[in-house]
């Protein structure tokens, strides 16, 4: 099982963009682009508001937009990690989440 306190060896992009700076949740999907020559894999952590939840797999093409999460947004910030899929290399942060190799929805209460 994985903990938000250990160092886990995937970092994580701190969010790409801070989506939620009212109180109460956005109405609007959480959309990402992938403005590279390459495939891109993508997952995401969020605090719910009870819980820490990361998912993923999400794999975006060349030059192309996707819906990653559909409906309100209930997290003030949404971390991303991606990896090129093509050229390698990964796109990461200092925060570190919970994930796994194949696609993934983790839940761990605070």
């Amino acid at each position: 099982m994985c903990s938000l306190g250990r160092t886990d060896p995937r970092a994580w992009l701190l969010a790409l963009a801070t989506l939620a700076a009212f109180a109460s949740p956005a109405a609007a999907d959480f959309r990402l682009c992938n403005n590279t020559g390459s495939r891109v894999g993508v997952s995401v952590g969020y605090n719910d508001g009870e819980e820490w939840v990361t998912e993923g797999w999400w794999n975006l093409a060349p030059r192309s937009c996707d819906t990653l999460l559909r409906g309100a947004l209930v997290a003030r910030f949404y971390y991303i990690y991606a990896v090129d899929y093509d050229r390698g290399g990964e796109w990461s942060g200092k925060a570190f989440m919970c994930m796994r190799e194949k696609e993934f929805h983790h839940q761990e209460d605070r």
